[in-house]
């Protein structure tokens, strides 16, 4: 390239547009450029630009119309996919104005007057002038794909696709065997879905029909992954089109599936709590063998109707999937060891949010999986909702724009355009490990489910998809043109693939006629109940143990300086440990989390500010005052024998949790934490937390063990910083789903923590943990070394040597968390005298009803039993606490409520309302003024 001409490729456009604007009106470009170009001409050299004034047609074209064609052929590559005829029902294109001729100032006899070489790249080589090399744009952009990328900031990456679009790339290699094989595969779609409608009529199966090349597609780029050496691919869609892939991704027998359309038989799933899903949110998973791979899982996840909320699962599943967790520091990532697919719904895509939240996560140092590849299976409608009325935008794919994703649109009915997108998707993700989006444009051949009766809302459309042919009829007839197959072939393979389900079917129905001529068994009436929960058993510590570890989490390298006010207040630490009451809440998890390190198991944690914590009192991550580097004293710990990896997340909820959810059932061994910044903010996740983490195990089967730490106690903060909404966690816990706790003291913090990693080979639970704010430093929250080393998890806990004589008790107040530490400072206990004892239910779930029933024991004087809370009385824990007391607790005995009457909202706005409403809750509880009588 000239000296003299600096610009190429789109800016040598660009240049000449702000020339001719120069050539006009000089000040109507800045003075820098005023400057330039008073000393510049278009250069004959510059085979670029000037190749045009080099050719002999040139000098008779003004620089006017050498810049409008310049600009065209930008135009064409950026804004062709306006044109491009991705619509099977054939509904014209939105056709950018840029892309005309007139618009530019140009016509074809001017084009034809330029050489080729103006257009560039591979096209250029083949055409014999500009206009010629203009049509093959056209035809490469403006078919039946459309390629956007000029939002992608990255040349390397613009040039790269526009490259492999223009050389027609992904195109090669597909001989006639391939295409027999794609009619094959299209048959077997087709045939699955009529046979099905045929045979079971107004059955929901939300069939795929309309989209039918997502199979092939999928097919594509799982061939190419497991070619390149990906050990794992983790697939997370809706209901539309999940039968299919089940039966076709994942090879789930034609048998098993429609035998789940008649009543499926559970009985051989004895577990209490276990429910099962409708066949159209079920997983599974296959051992992959094709491409010389040995075995390359392939998992489909389960999904509930929440659509595109298991997104950010795949993308954990994914993660998990790429790490390994068996050496000290972060863990080792290899992001060939899985790949993420995602199939979104073209309304669901845009509207909603929980897809921005995942797309955000895919550059993060702690979330991306080095590119998952996006599919919109685009039926062109939402239920009965047109896209007019579904999005603000011109495509269903527009939010990823904003994510610098390259987005591919293509005709549904153009098999082979349909197969070279996914090869281009998957070397896209292979060269740039970044993600990659496929808009999948077709139709939606019946209503939203197969009972639906699309034509009461969209009756013009389905005129059309009344009369048009399938894309397997298409693609058959375009290889019978080519000579590959005959037509006799063609509803041969039909025919044969029909037969195939039908024995299938007959096969179910012989086995459910059998069934129904074995005489039922005699009624007897069974109860069933839950497994003795599994012992779990975490290793003690010794106190010189715990003291080593300490030391080891205070050492620093030589060259690390920390602040030196932080600095100072933890090497505190060294002593504290040593002194009574001296360890504090954050110190407790430090030490829990080195000894779970040291004892093999990983952890990873992730949350808003969780690095150091919402409230400074975490400190995992340390930061050099001069340099900024960061040092992680759990990653230098000699004891440590696992991976520690902590994060501060994105300001998302729903998507975090959803994805550390996923990490944790993709990583059973992996103690896995996530934390609110307020305990009230984890309602941002609430469909997480209701379809996947409390239902999960019922429906599908799956056992994570995710921790989720929520600050949460009454302290006069208003009513968004007080409740981490216990009773909705209470609420959803049945049939031993999960764990949730209210700890108190720092060292039941600790055994908890080291409990739950005890659990994870043996009896995984995902642990719902009430955190503390102003007790993580608060004295009576502290603990000894002692209570650490001569100690365990206990979840009913008494006040020990403090405790009155038990004889002398007649009144015992029960309550769960900080409200506790409240009453101790307080000096109320103290004003009750011998006649009032406190206990702490820690586990509220499981119910402690054998550690409640052995503390009442105790008290042969009893008279009441009091249940005090900070919360209002609609929330917290009383109305789940109360019935199960009642079954503990004598018929004689009497259970009071103490605490805040009900309410809407959680918490008092003023401070100076909290302050007297807390204290007149604690006095009651200790004086004896009950507010309900129950029993």
């Amino acid at each position: 390239m000239s000296d003299r001409n600096p610009f190429y490729g789109p800016n040598a456009g660009y240049m000449l547009e702000l020339y001719e604007r120069y050539s006009s009106d000089p000040s109507s470009v800045d003075a820098p450029t005023q400057a330039f170009f008073a000393q510049w001409t278009p250069p004959a050299d510059d085979p670029e630009v000037a190749a045009i004034a080099a050719s002999s047609a040139a000098p008779a074209l003004d620089v006017v119309r050498i810049v409008g064609a310049a600009r065209l052929i930008r135009f064409i590559r950026e804004l062709g996919h306006t044109a491009s005829r991705i619509d099977p029902l054939g509904s014209p294109p939105h056709s950018d104005p840029g892309l005309e001729l007139v618009n530019h100032g140009v016509t074809n006899a001017d084009l034809a007057a330029l050489p080729a070489a103006m257009v560039r790249g591979p096209l250029a080589a083949r055409s014999t002038t500009a206009a010629d090399g203009v049509e093959r744009l056209r035809q490469a952009y403006s078919g039946q794909i459309g390629y956007e990328t000029d939002h992608i900031q990255n040349y390397g990456e613009r040039e790269w696709i526009r490259d492999m679009a223009e050389g027609r790339h992904f195109f090669e290699n597909f001989d006639t065997d391939r295409q027999r094989e794609l009619l094959d595969r299209l048959t077997e779609v087709e045939c699955f879905e009529r046979f099905l409608h045929k045979t079971l009529p107004g059955q929901k199966r939300f069939s795929v029909e309309g989209t039918d090349m997502i199979i092939p597609v999928i097919d594509a780029i799982i061939r190419n992954a497991a070619a390149s050496g990906t050990r794992e691919v983790v697939i997370g869609m809706a209901h539309r089109g999940r039968l299919n892939v089940l039966a076709h991704i994942l090879g789930k027998p034609y048998s098993s599936i429609l035998s789940e359309f008649h009543t499926p038989d559970y009985s051989k799933d004895t577990y209490t709590g276990w429910t099962g899903d409708v066949k159209y949110h079920l997983g599974a998973r296959k051992a992959y063998r094709e491409s010389g791979v040995t075995e390359m899982p392939i998992t489909l996840a389960p999904n509930p109707s929440h659509l595109e909320f298991v997104n950010p699962v795949i993308i954990g599943r994914a993660r998990a999937a790429q790490e390994k967790r068996t050496r000290p520091g972060y863990p080792q990532e290899d992001e060939k060891e899985s790949l993420a697919i995602l199939v979104h719904g073209d309304a669901a895509f845009p509207g909603q949010g929980i897809v921005a939240e995942t797309l955000n996560l895919s550059r993060l140092e702690g979330y991306h999986v080095g590119g998952a590849i996006h599919i919109i299976l685009n039926n062109q409608i939402g239920f009965t909702t047109d896209t007019k009325d579904s999005r603000s935008t011109l495509y269903a794919s527009d939010l990823a724009r904003g994510f610098e994703i390259p987005i591919v649109h293509v005709n549904a009915d153009n098999p082979e355009a349909c197969i070279a997108v996914a090869r281009m998707a998957w070397a896209y993700r292979e060269k740039f490990q970044k993600d990659f989006l496929i808009d999948l444009v077709g139709y939606r051949r019946w209503g939203h489910n197969e009972g639906d009766e699309p034509e009461f809302t969209q009756p013009r459309m389905y005129e059309k998809i009344r009369n048009h042919p399938t894309v397997r009829e298409i693609w058959a007839r375009d290889l019978e043109r080519r000579g590959v197959i005959t037509s006799v072939e063609a509803q041969q393979m039909f025919d044969d693939e029909m037969s195939k389900l039908q024995m299938a079917f007959d096969k179910v129905r012989e086995r459910k006629r059998l069934a129904a001529e074995t005489p039922p068994p005699p009624k007897t009436r069974v109860v069933v109940k839950p497994p003795p929960q599994p012992t779990v058993y975490a290793k003690p510590l010794s106190a010189n143990k715990l003291i080593e570890l300490n030391d080891s989490l205070l050492d620093r390298p030589d060259e690390f300086t920390t602040h030196p006010k932080l600095e100072r207040m933890l090497q505190r630490r060294r002593q504290l440990i040593h002194d009574v009451g001296g360890i504090e809440w954050s110190h407790a998890e430090s030490l829990a989390f080195a000894a779970i390190l040291a004892d093999g198991t990983p952890i990873r944690m992730s949350g808003q500010d969780s690095e150091r914590g919402t409230f400074s009192q975490r400190h995992l991550v340390l930061h050099d005052s001069a340099t900024g580097e960061r040092f992680i004293p759990l990653h230098s710990i000699p004891q440590a024998r696992a991976a520690f990896a902590i994060y501060n997340s994105p300001l998302s909820e729903a998507a975090v949790l959803a994805f550390e959810y996923g990490y944790s059932t993709q990583a059973p061994g992996t103690m896995v934490l996530w934390e609110a910044q307020f305990g009230d903010f984890a309602n941002g996740a609430q469909v997480i937390i209701d379809q996947f983490i409390a239902s999960g195990r019922a429906k599908w089967n799956q056992d994570p063990a995710l921790v989720l730490l929520l600050p949460h106690g009454y302290e006069g903060q208003g009513p968004e910083h007080s409740s981490a909404r216990l009773e909705r966690f209470l609420q959803l816990a049945a049939t031993d789903n999960i764990r949730v706790a209210n700890c108190s003291t720092a060292a039941q913090y600790f055994h908890l923590l080291r409990y739950q990693a005890a659990s994870l080979s043996s009896y995984p639970r995902p642990l719902i943990l009430m955190t503390p704010k102003s007790l993580l430093r608060n004295p009576r929250a502290n603990s000894s070394l002692s209570d650490f080393s001569d100690d365990s998890f206990h979840p009913v806990l008494t006040l020990g040597a403090d405790s009155p004589p038990p004889e002398e008790v007649s009144r015992l107040v029960l309550c769960s968390g900080k409200v506790a530490i409240d009453v101790l400072a307080s000096g109320e206990l103290e004003k009750a005298g011998g006649s009032v004892d406190m206990a702490r239910v820690e586990m509220l779930y499981p119910f402690p009803a054998e550690d409640l029933a052995a503390l009442l024991a105790r008290y042969p004087s009893l008279q009441e039993i009091v249940w005090l809370q900070e919360e209002p009385q609609n929330m917290g824990a009383w109305s789940y606490i109360a019935p199960h007391l009642r079954e503990v607790v004598s018929p004689a005995i009497p259970i009071r409520y103490v605490g805040r009457g009900e309410s809407a909202s959680p918490a008092e706005g003023l401070h100076s309302q909290h302050t007297l409403e807390q204290n007149r809750i604690i006095r009651q509880a200790m004086q004896g003024a009950p507010v309900v009588v129950t029993g």
